[in-house]
């Protein structure tokens, strides 16, 4: 029963938004898990709460179960949510009804109460499958799933997998997809089998899955990538399968895929193979395997697959090899593999005999960026304990004098000392990493020595994508390490930029050949930018255009992005094609449309396309440009519309010009729209074409007016103005002489 004196409504809402903020500082101050549990369980038993509305059932139910109370937690279940779910539009019921049967679920969990849970599995099973249509969706099955595998109650879970699959099979958007899904069905009961200890179900499960994607019916969207991604949970459960899906792989992969997309997909199966020896204890040919696919790739978001090799290196008794890799993943800082190699390291720093000086190197490094590392020390402290470690297990290797130049940068500050190292350390073999190279040149920045060492030897770093970085901190970024006064010489670091650009131009198209190089050499989306930058950079140097249309090309075959289409749109500019301008432009416009680019600006080329369409004999296409550039104004917001707008309303009058001399009725006729803008921003050229259009349509006295209008908007030494300025002067006599002639335009008296 209710008292009457229960906390419900705002009063409630308030109360549990202070609780909310309690929990929160607390946790921020450090305060014990079971202490915050207590205190929160007190501050809820400390009066009567109800709630009486849906949103105060859910947020009190969880903040019941938080304070470890699955008890109250039901009865709020049963006294207080019928009335507050009654209470929701009728849309809204089933979702509510189905939020509270997995709170259920989870307060009959903690209890524990293993028959309770499995009722109330069961009840929300039924729940689901009685939801009207157009409320029924895959995400709950899959909660309901998750939620059932978490606790372990295995045929529950493979029954909610079963009713996302009916669920799925119904909807006409996936109707291509179902082989896909059938496939992704099985995976996910042999996952379930494989927690339930079912590991023969689990391999049956596995070869259901191969089946349904080997044998999908014609019009299946199934292709290698679907292969690739579910071959490495395939072979989880059966590694002997591995060849099969590569079969599969290849012969999936389309006749017109690029040599960059082929190589991804090399080393995707590489891994692929390497994981399914590996399962089948054949460890020595999985880290083999292995190497030929441990590159960073474009799919990937992490490097889990470094962290695998390690271990396997460990496993195989090969610690010197693993010591290395570690270092390598570390000083890269790498996700997920390089908190795995610090974590690998704690517990083998001391060991002389297997990985010395790697192991305490490793760590010396990290303390700079992960205090986690250091313990009860200071980092500097712990880095140079660390240092002497090594210095005392491997005198004189060739990775400590650069580990000491980290230091002495970092904690030292002593970019002097640090570049003394330097310049010797990037001249040792394997030390011409990014991480070597851009602390070398950030010292030189930092002393203000870029331009002596502009003219040191050209040293490239050892990775295509490394050298790509650096490419990108000489053209512009290192300009920041500068002192206040100091000499940035850019014409020497433009020619350094190119210098790097190109080695690792060199570096990537090695790799994509042969399949040979390092873990930065595999990007193909980085192959693609620093072909653009590359491109940019030969332009600045003054190279010819079809140097620069190559890259451009490259970089679209490997991974295509809006940039490129823009410079290939400045190439066709540069060469005077107007052909390829035209085609350029064309090529551009629908990249953005399709796939989006921020930085696109029709107003900056459309009156360029126009003009060449003209001359190409194709003006019947100026009116296609002229709806684009339209449209493409339109879209943009209110602040943008003004900040775009004189140069929207400038282009607009300029491709005019060019459809007057073919369909001048059309070019006047869009000119009328326009023109009261055009007049109100009193710019000199942009009021000068509306006037040509006019005049190229015959109508002379409208021209004479918006020519003689302009004149006085001419900013005398301003370049662009003078030039204009000199054509009004003859296109004003042009008209007087068409209307009769007369005083000549400057005698206003």
């Amino acid at each position: 029963m209710h008292t009457s004196d229960a906390l419900h409504g705002g009063q409630l809402e308030h109360f549990l938004d202070q609780t909310d903020e309690t929990q929160y500082e607390q946790a921020e101050a450090g305060v014990a898990e079971d202490l915050r549990q207590a205190a929160l369980g007190a501050a809820l038993r400390r009066q009567p709460l109800r709630a009486d509305t849906f949103d105060l059932v859910e947020r009190l139910g969880y903040l019941w179960l938080q304070a470890g109370d699955p008890a109250a937690a039901l009865r709020l279940l049963d006294n207080d949510a019928p009335a507050a779910i009654a209470a929701l539009p009728p849309a809204e019921r089933g979702q509510a009804e189905l939020l509270c049967g997995f709170l259920r679920i989870q307060a009959l969990h903690t209890i524990p109460d293993r028959a309770g849970t499995q009722q109330a599995l069961l009840a929300q099973e039924q729940r689901l499958a009685a939801l009207p249509p157009e409320e029924r969706y895959t995400g709950a099955w899959n909660q309901l799933a998750d939620v059932a595998d978490y606790l372990g109650e295995g045929a529950s879970a493979r029954r909610a997998i079963r009713g996302r699959r009916a669920l799925q099979a119904a909807l006409p958007n996936r109707a291509a997809c179902q082989a896909w899904d059938e496939a992704a069905m099985h995976l996910r009961e042999g996952a379930s089998h494989a927690r339930a200890g079912e590991a023969e179900n689990a391999r049956l499960s596995a070869l259901a899955a191969l089946d349904s994607l080997a044998e999908a019916a014609p019009g299946q969207d199934v292709d290698y990538d679907d292969w690739l991604r579910l071959g490495h949970e395939l072979i989880g459960f059966a590694p002997e399968q591995a060849g099969l899906v590569i079969g599969q792989v290849r012969a999936r992969v389309p006749a017109a895929a690029g040599a960059a997309e082929r190589r991804t997909v090399e080393a995707r199966m590489a891994r692929l193979q390497a994981v399914a020896l590996a399962r089948l204890g054949q460890l020595d040919q999985a880290i083999a395997r292995g190497r030929e696919g441990r590159f960073g790739l474009v799919v990937d978001s992490d490097d889990d697959f470094s962290a695998q090799m390690l271990d396997w290196l460990l496993q195989a008794g090969r610690a010197a090899e693993a010591a290395e890799l570690a270092y390598e993943c570390s000083i890269n800082q790498r996700a997920i593999s390089s908190g795995h190699a610090r974590a690998l390291a704690q517990s083998r720093v001391a060991d002389c005999s297997a990985g010395a000086p790697y192991w305490a190197l490793l760590l010396a490094r990290a303390a700079g960026d992960d205090t986690s590392v250091c313990g009860r020390e200071t980092p500097a402290a712990y880095a140079r304990r660390l240092l002497d470690l090594a210095a005392a297990q491997s005198p004189g290797h060739t990775a400590l004098d650069a580990a000491q130049a980290h230091y002495l940068a970092r904690f030292g500050n002593d970019d002097a000392g640090a570049l003394a190292l330097l310049e010797r350390v990037v001249q040792q073999p394997g030390q011409a990493n990014s991480a070597n190279l851009e602390l070398l040149w950030h010292c030189r920045a930092r002393l203000d020595q870029l331009r002596d060492a502009a003219f040191k030897p050209f040293v490239a770093a050892a990775g295509a994508g490394w050298n790509y970085r650096l490419g990108c901190i000489l053209s512009s970024d290192l300009h920041a390490s500068l002192p206040p006064g100091g000499t940035w010489p850019d014409e020497a670091m433009q020619r350094l930029a190119l210098q790097y650009y190109e080695a690792g131009l060199a570096q990537f198209e090695r790799f994509i050949e042969s399949g040979s190089g390092i873990y930065i050499d595999g990007n193909i989306h980085t192959y693609s930018m620093l072909c653009n930058n590359l491109a940019i950079q030969y332009r600045k140097a003054g190279r010819p255009p079809e140097d620069r249309i190559a890259l451009h090309g490259k970089g679209i075959a490997a991974s295509p992005f809006a940039e490129h289409y823009d410079g290939l749109l400045s190439c066709a500019y540069a060469a005077g094609d107007d052909a390829s301008y035209v085609a350029a432009a064309e090529q551009l416009w629908q990249y953005a449309a399709d796939h989006g680019y921020s930085r696109h600006s029709p107003d900056d080329y459309i009156h360029r396309v126009a003009y060449r369409l003209r001359n190409l004999g194709r003006p019947g296409e100026i009116a296609i440009w002229l709806e684009r550039l339209d449209g493409w104004f339109n879209t943009l917001d209110a602040d943008d519309q003004a900040e775009n707008a004189a140069s929207y309303l400038e282009t607009l009058a300029m491709a005019l010009v060019q459809q007057a001399h073919s369909q001048p009725e059309d070019a006047v006729l869009r000119l009328e729209r326009s023109l009261p803008q055009i007049r109100a921003l009193k710019k000199l050229g942009t009021s000068r074409f509306a006037g040509r259009v006019l005049q190229i349509a015959g109508d002379h006295r409208r021209a004479l007016e918006i020519f003689e209008e302009a004149a006085p908007w001419h900013r005398p030494g301003n370049t662009y103005d003078d030039e204009q300025y000199g054509y009004l002067t003859d296109e004003i006599a042009e008209c007087r002489q068409a209307l009769g002639g007369g005083k000549p335009w400057w005698r206003f008296w």
